[in-house]
């Protein structure tokens, strides 16, 4: 039997905290084990199963022994589940390490009820759509016209563009933007993202953008990106200039009614989930997984003419 990642991928449904070096590495051990253990034939859907739950358990180990020893919250989504024959999410645990705090609290900062050894299930049944999931918080959206400090944890959800940035946009005539990355396809996507923002509030007459050339002749296709962009949003009534620099010293947004949006990581606040078009996220933001960054939000105490 040729067995490969396509036809292992058939079968293979993984769930919750499932991130993509996570996905590579279960597919990766799944494949060695099919290739081991079934040369010339197919598990049956039960020893499948066992396959999985085996990967998932030693991923879990690596990126719990990760979790412990980096201080921030790049690996505290180690609930790592499947979706077995029966159409039951299964959370893998190991068992060293199954009822202790640490493990059931693995995020830095956070409020989570301890599993106990008396706990009834570590399993339940996938009742249809996303039922199935915990639902996580979403962030409050009455951020209008606030002085403040965001901190987004790692694996954090509910941060889209609106409710990061639409409650500051009111009046709004010119917005200058310092976003030095933009050489890939991703980070292209996400300045389209804020665009639409932008467009979206009717306020806005002139957005300008600067940002560094690409070295390789891929990445200096930016500026045909760019122009495509420009012709978009003049059918908007927004008229989108772009410079190169590559002296930027600081990624921020500057708004013409006195508002100055600094941003740790730019506009690319979202882990990256590969090619997987199925994960959640993948076309609402709101639903991204994020990485740990912070976003000030501070009154320009000399208001810049950006007209």
């Amino acid at each position: 039997m040729n067995i490969s990642v396509w036809s292992v991928n058939q079968f293979l449904k993984l769930g919750d905290h499932v991130e993509g070096r996570d996905n590579r590495a279960v597919q990766k051990t799944v494949l060695g084990f099919m290739k081991l253990l079934f040369p010339t034939g197919e598990p049956t859907p039960e020893e499948f199963d066992e396959i999985v739950e085996y990967a998932l358990e030693v991923r879990r180990r690596v990126k719990e022994q990760l979790n412990k020893r980096k201080p921030d919250e790049e690996y505290t989504c180690i609930n790592m589940s499947y979706v077995n024959c029966r159409g039951e999410k299964v959370v893998v645990y190991y068992p060293e390490s199954k009822y202790s705090e640490a493990t059931q609290t693995p995020r830095k900062s956070a409020d989570v009820e301890i599993l106990r050894e008396n706990a009834e299930t570590d399993d339940f049944l996938l009742s249809g759509g996303l039922s199935g999931i915990t639902e996580k918080s979403v962030p409050a959206r009455d951020n209008k016209w606030q002085e403040k400090t965001l901190n987004i944890l790692y694996g954090d959800t509910g941060y889209n563009y609106e409710v990061l940035f639409v409650g500051y946009m009111e009046n709004v005539q010119v917005i200058e933007s310092q976003e030095p990355y933009l050489v890939h396809s991703y980070q292209m996507n996400n300045l389209v993202r804020f665009a639409e923002i932008v467009a979206k509030t009717g306020d806005c007459k002139q957005f300008k953008l600067t940002t560094k050339t690409g070295e390789t002749i891929e990445e200096k296709r930016i500026q045909e990106s760019l122009e495509q962009l420009k012709a978009v949003l003049a059918e908007y009534a927004v008229d989108f200039e772009y410079t190169f620099s590559e002296l930027i010293p600081d990624r921020f947004i500057h708004l013409s009614n006195g508002w100055e949006i600094t941003l740790g990581r730019g506009l690319h606040i979202y882990q990256n989930q590969g090619r997987n078009y199925f994960l959640m996220g993948t076309y609402d933001q709101a639903l991204k997984p994020c990485l740990e960054c912070k976003i000030d939000y501070k009154r320009m105490k000399y208001r810049q003419n950006l007209s």
